[in-house]
């Protein structure tokens, strides 16, 4: 439940960012980590992975800040933010399988 509530929430506050390096990410998957963690993994087109590699830092703690006001914990869960490019996400997929 804490991991699709942050997917939703991550998604909304990605899509509501105005940084030019990050329009083309989506979060694909959040998934509870050690203790209190949470790790998203996101997908953007290779062509702007440098991009989003510079980017997505500087705005961690905002995404950590729309997720602390949407869980209304006592205590916020440490974001982990994974990156992959939207081939690599294909192509594992394809290995597995699966839909990306």
């Amino acid at each position: 439940m804490l991991a699709s509530q942050a997917l939703e929430t991550l998604s909304l506050a990605l899509a509501e960012l105005e940084d030019p390096g990050l329009t083309s990410l989506r979060i694909v998957d959040v998934q509870p980590g050690f203790s209190s963690d949470l790790t998203a993994l996101l997908a953007c087109p290779a062509a702007d992975y440098e991009a989003a590699l510079r980017t997505l830092p500087r705005m961690e703690g905002r995404l950590r800040s729309e997720l602390a006001y949407a869980l209304q914990r006592k205590r916020v869960p440490r974001l982990v933010l994974a990156l992959v490019s939207e081939e690599e996400l294909t192509r594992v997929a394809d290995e597995e399988g699966e839909e990306p």
